[in-house]
This record gives structure tokens, sequence and C-alpha cells, in this order.
């Protein structure tokens, strides 16, 4: 089984981030607020796929209400970018409860180290994420 590590990103400094649950199944990796959201937290799941790739299943809490985020903005985003690749990828919009400002979304990918990011955006078709980031994580998987 690979092992994976999470290293948090936020505003140019870099934290390691402890795994939440050891062997087998999915591994859960904590996942942190931005510098302008820092009390937003959550985790990341992440299992490899028996046909290969990942299963990587995200849930946040302490969502700010996207009106706090910026004007027009109705629903938040997940993306994912691999570490090789120049551009990140609209992943899933988080089922969100907004009564307990609770998010989740599930996306696979072949990446074994790749960017997580959550954004606020002004509809779930958008290609490009915005700047109302409030999660920016780094996944790597290692043999």
């Amino acid at each position: 089984m690979k092992s994976v590590r999470s290293l948090g990103l936020a505003m140019g400094v870099v934290l390691t981030l402890s795994a939440l649950s050891g062997c087998g199944g999915a591994v859960r990796y904590a996942l942190l607020g931005t510098r302008e959201y820092p009390t937003t937290e959550g985790e990341a799941r992440l299992e490899a796929r028996d046909e290969g790739g990942y299963d990587v299943t995200i849930e946040v809490d302490n969502l700010p209400g996207l009106d706090r985020l910026g004007t027009g903005l109705t629903t938040y985003v997940l993306w994912l970018t691999p570490t090789d690749a120049p551009a990140p990828v609209r992943a899933g919009v988080l089922e969100l409860d907004a009564t307990t400002r609770t998010g989740r979304a599930h996306a696979t990918t072949t990446a074994a180290s790749l960017a997580v990011r959550v954004t606020g955006e002004v509809d779930a078709n958008v290609t490009t994420p915005s700047e109302a980031v409030v999660v920016d994580s780094l996944l790597q998987a290692a043999d």
C-alpha cells in the first residue's frame, strides 16, 4: 500500500500535517483553511483504487458564508492539480449544508501528488478557480 503525506499551503507557508489514521483502507489527512479563513478545517481521505489511481474525498467544516468571500458567489468548487500539470482541473462541487457550514466532495485522480483547493465560485461550471480560496493543500503519495 502506498503511504501518503499532506502539506498545507497557505500564503506561501508550508505546514506539515499529520495523518489522522494509519494502515488499511483510506488514509485521512488534516486540511487547514487559508490565512484569510483560519477557522475553516477538514480532512482529505485518499484511497488507492484497484484499477489504479486514487479516490479523493474531502470534508470541510466551518466554511464561511459565500457572501463573505465575494459578490455573486453561489457555490464551493473542488479543484485538483497534479504537481506535473499546468493548470487545476475542476473536480466537483461541494455538497453544502449551509446550516452546519460543512461541505463534502468526492473525485478520482491518477496523480500521486496533487494540490487540493476549495474556492467560492459564481457557478458550478466555471473553468478556472477564483481568488476566493478557503482551503489549499498539497497531498503526496509515496511508495
